[in-house]
């Protein structure tokens, strides 16, 4: 909101320009209907002090005009909207009633439990528990050095690294291994990425089905999704050193196909769900 900026689309441009040009083009947007704007501040090569700044003067020079006529707004939106909520409830199906003898058991769930740090010592379900708790912490132990190799290198530094070699081939074995075949959902067929070193680009394919992942390099026949990126990103997605997300909206991802299979792919390659 420092400057002004033009785009060649018409009428139509993001919400750069002094608080005199924002608060128009949102009242523009109110006048049609809109009601809820989202500004994306965070993203490119913005600094951060400049990006505080910026929303230091949204808040004080832009957003006061509409906070205050906002409470009547909603108020007529309420009124416009009551006979479309109130059919809209009706068609809902009631709510389900709990059973009171339904006990949770790990084996009855749509994904099992998985093992935890309190490890039981009964028996053979005792020593099973055990061995599951093992190699939880052992993944964990790996992904926590894998996260230390990547954390703080550059590009360049990641490029030297992964461009050649057996990094990616590790990276990609490593997804076969954390692969958990109940948050698929269901879902069989392949996943292929595409990854630009500086030698150009590689692909390599996730094909998942029978309960199992499999990698391997080229390109799919028939990819349900597609992400590109380049290695150091990857590398660093890998990691957890960086989100997908943030990366798309900065452009450095780019993702093909499925979004809704994309948005999953974390889980489903062992991210820890919240709880």
């Amino acid at each position: 909101m420092r400057r002004s900026v033009s785009r060649g689309m018409g009428s139509l441009r993001g919400a750069i320009g002094t608080p005199d040009q924002v608060a128009d083009l949102i009242e523009r947007y109110e006048t049609s209907g809109v009601d809820q704007v989202i500004f994306v501040s965070q993203a490119g090569a913005n600094r951060h002090d400049h990006i505080c700044e910026s929303l230091e003067l949204f808040a004080t020079d832009v957003l006061p005009r509409f906070a205050e006529r906002a409470p009547e707004r909603e108020r007529e939106k309420g009124e416009r909207l009551a006979s479309a909520v109130e059919q809209a409830l009706a068609r809902r199906a009631p709510p389900r009633t709990v059973d009171p003898d339904y006990v949770v058991k790990a084996d009855r769930e749509p994904a099992p439990a998985q093992a935890g740090a309190v490890v039981h010592a009964a028996g053979r379900d005792g020593a099973h528990q055990r061995r599951a708790s093992a190699r939880a912490l052992a993944a964990r132990a790996g992904e926590t050095a894998f996260a230390r190799l990547v954390r703080g290198r550059s590009d360049e530094q990641l490029h030297r690294l992964f461009d050649r070699g057996p990094g990616l081939a590790v990276i990609f074995k490593g997804m076969e291994r954390a692969f958990v075949p109940e948050r698929a959902r269901g879902f069989e067929g392949e996943i292929q990425y595409e990854l630009r070193g500086r030698n150009g680009a590689r692909s390599w394919t996730v094909r998942i089905g029978d309960g199992r992942a499999v990698v391997r390099g080229g390109a799919a026949a028939e990819p349900a999704v597609i992400l590109r990126s380049n290695i150091p990103d990857f590398v660093r997605l890998a990691a957890r050193e960086a989100f997908a997300p943030k990366l798309v909206i900065e452009g450095a991802l780019v993702i093909e196909g499925d979004f809704a299979l994309a948005a999953r792919l974390p889980e489903m390659f062992g991210a820890e769900l919240p709880t």
